[in-house]
Parts: C-alpha cells; sequence; structure tokens
C-alpha cells in the first residue's frame, strides 16, 4: 500500500479489489483509467467486500445507488438494463440476438436471474476483464479513500 494526501493506491490486488474493478466495469463502464478516477467508489467497495458482503449482495445494493439510477433511471427495465451492462463490459451494444438472450435470462422476462445477479455474471466475465484492463490495474494498482 501506498499513501498519498488524501488516497491510498492498493499495490497488491486483492479479491476484493479485484472484484471492485469488476463491478465498477460492468454497472458504470469505468475502464483502468476511470477507475483510478473513482478512489472513492473503489473505498466503498473495499470496505463492503471487506465486511465480508458478497459479489451479489454489493450488486444490489450498487443498483440502488444515485450514480447508477441516474444512468439507468428509477425504472429499470430489463431491455435498458441489459443494453447497458453489454455495453459497459464489451464497449459496443448487443446485437438484438445478444440483447434477446440476455434479457430473456432475466425474472419478468421467463427467465430465473435477477438483474444483480446478471450484473455479478457480466462483472466476472472474461470480457469486462480485458475493458477494464484488469491486467494493467493489477500492475498498477487503484487509489481508493
Amino acid at each position: 500500500m501506498m499513501m498519498t494526501s488524501d488516497t491510498i493506491r492498493v499495490t497488491a490486488m486483492t479479491e476484493a479489489a479485484t472484484q471492485t474493478a469488476r463491478l465498477m466495469g460492468a454497472a458504470f463502464g469505468f475502464t483502468g483509467n476511470m477507475i483510478q478516477q473513482h478512489p472513492d467508489y473503489t473505498g466503498m467497495g473495499l470496505t463492503l467486500f471487506s465486511s465480508g458482503m458478497t459479489m451479489l449482495q454489493i450488486s444490489e445494493l450498487v443498483m440502488g445507488t444515485p450514480a447508477f439510477v441516474a444512468m439507468m433511471g428509477a425504472v429499470q427495465t430489463n431491455d435498458a438494463f441489459v443494453d447497458h451492462v453489454y455495453q459497459n463490459v464489451t464497449g459496443m451494444m448487443p446485437s438484438r440476438a445478444e440483447h434477446n438472450y440476455f434479457v430473456g435470462l432475466l425474472q419478468g422476462s421467463g427467465g430465473a436471474m435477477s438483474q444483480a445477479e446478471l450484473l455479478m455474471y457480466a462483472a466476472n466475465t472474461d470480457a469486462n476483464a480485458q475493458h477494464i484492463d484488469l491486467v494493467g490495474l493489477q500492475h498498477s494498482g487503484m487509489m481508493f479513500v
């Protein structure tokens, strides 16, 4: 760990730091550089994971945050949710077939998954790891407050 005036840099990427970065990418569309610009989000994630909360529990919390609601609106339809998360994870909108597949997995659209479960799944994909430059973050560390 390295300290500056008001932030701390995690130099060894713990499981909590890795999961925090993954969730920031999937929920908010943050890439490696953008993650570094939000040490407050990183700090909250580290605190929640360190307290014993699961990825699913934190995914549920994230979806209720003012930042997420501002991006998605108060009513988070399955269609809008899938498009938002898919674009955050891959950097592009899903094809119609991909959109329909993921929407079909969700409760209210014929599936059994909650939106938080799909967010957790998306956060843990290789596509998300590449999009957020997880390898780069593991080398540079992450800033948090």
